[in-house]
């Protein structure tokens, strides 16, 4: 408690960001390769998570600060429970994988972002009974902050980074810094962390920030997104999560990846007691996905003609077997929820936000639009509503690699 209390205070010395531990959940099930983990390494790996649980609940009975009833009778008692990796359970995982499967440990294929880039992006320092954690949450409007439930739940409070880019560098133009109580978390009432159900939350923030440049919230979806199918299409994840072999910390820098949404089929066949209609799933083709400290980050598409981006995803899950194995990511459906949302904050779908951007200085380095794309605009009545989400390049009549970027990034 000590070091996130000075460390909020404007001290950025009393923190040693190597004990921040990132978060990323994981399926026990099922077992990849064609192997299952045994009922003994199942309880060796979730140990830390009860650990947690018992101590957190220990806590909330003193304290009475955690309100949040989590769905008990919902459970499934043949369903593996999943696993928070983290520092302390990675060399464990590590030590039971076949030999060339390798544990997750970074937002594997992505990009270093550049300031202004996402703009709704927020970073949440977490303490909880264990320690520090990282995660990863969208700004949707001046007082709220929507992310991951596992990310907040059993957390005291959560020191929220907005603005940024470097976020260990206290004095970067922009940065803003707030802490929150766990007063101001507000998990979904049906959240089962065993099951993996209804992993969503909203952090309300002290007081409303300003938007400029640097802060920006980002567009919830429309109601009828929950039932669409961008099978193929490609949107962006973006985080600190850690990126590269060995590294035991978040990354210095904001970092992106850009990833294909698969369909509900492809996932539950991946994650078949897990994923349910309220999930939405991305590939992990060409060992690109999200990681380890990217929970409860943005995953977006973007809409063709205004440039501005769509909230479709919460970073919530993925394959206990690693980021770079070619298993798909799941992530929670935001249009599922937004009746909650609603409720919770007064954001509404249909309310567009500020945030528009067209990465002018971005033009130079891509080419220029392919003129032939005119006509397959023509075809479509709700052109304000169509989302850029063109195919990733594996069809074949593949767009350019400049230009797809172009639209994304």
């Amino acid at each position: 408690m000590l070091l996130l209390l000075l460390y909020a205070g404007g001290s950025a010395a009393a923190l040693d960001w190597q004990q921040v531990k990132p978060m990323y959940l994981v399926s026990m099930y099922p077992g990849p390769f064609g192997m299952a983990l045994s009922q003994a390494q199942t309880t060796s790996l979730s140990a830390e998570l009860d650990a947690e649980m018992s101590a957190s609940n220990t806590d909330s009975r003193l304290n009475d600060d955690n309100s949040e009833a989590v769905d008990d009778s919902a459970q499934l008692s043949s369903e593996p429970e999943p696993l928070v990796l983290n520092l302390e359970t990675t060399p464990l995982l590590e030590a039971m994988l076949p030999e060339g499967a390798m544990a997750m440990d970074r937002i594997f294929g992505g990009d270093v972002g550049n300031p202004h880039l996402f703009p709704y992006q927020v970073g949440m320092l977490l303490q909880r009974p264990k320690g520090l954690y990282w995660c990863g949450g969208s700004l949707i409007s001046d007082k709220h902050v929507l992310t991951a439930a596992h990310c907040v739940d059993m957390a005291k409070r959560a020191l929220v980074f907005l603005g940024a880019n470097e976020i260990k560098n206290a004095k970067e133009s922009g940065q803003v810094r707030l802490m929150v109580p766990s007063s101001n978390f507000d998990i979904y009432p049906t959240w089962n962390p065993k099951r993996l159900k209804d992993d969503i939350a909203l952090v309300r923030l002290p007081h409303a920030v300003s938007f400029n440049e640097r802060i920006h919230p980002i567009q919830l979806p429309k109601r009828h997104y929950e039932y669409r199918n961008f099978k193929n299409k490609l949107a962006i994840a973006s985080g600190w999560g850690r990126y590269a072999t060995g590294v035991h910390a978040i990354s210095t820098v904001l970092r992106y990846v850009q990833l294909q949404i698969i369909d509900d089929r492809t996932c539950k066949r991946n994650f078949p007691l897990s994923f349910r209609g309220t999930n939405i799933c991305t590939s992990g083709r060409n060992a690109r996905s999200t990681c380890n400290g990217d929970s409860g980050g943005p995953l977006v598409l973007q809409r063709r003609h205004s440039k501005k981006r769509v909230l479709v995803g919460i970073t919530s899950f993925g394959s206990i077997y690693g980021c770079d194995r070619g298993y798909p990511a799941a992530f929670t459906k935001v249009a599922s929820y937004l009746d909650w949302i609603s409720d919770e904050t007064g954001v509404h779908s249909h309310q567009e936000t500020t945030e528009a951007i067209f990465f002018d200085q971005y033009v130079k380095q891509y080419a220029k639009r392919h003129q032939s794309r005119k006509h397959a605009y023509t075809s479509h009545a709700d052109l304000s509503d169509e989302l850029d989400v063109q195919d990733d390049g594996y069809s074949t009549h593949a767009k350019s690699k400049a230009e797809s970027e172009f639209y994304f990034l």
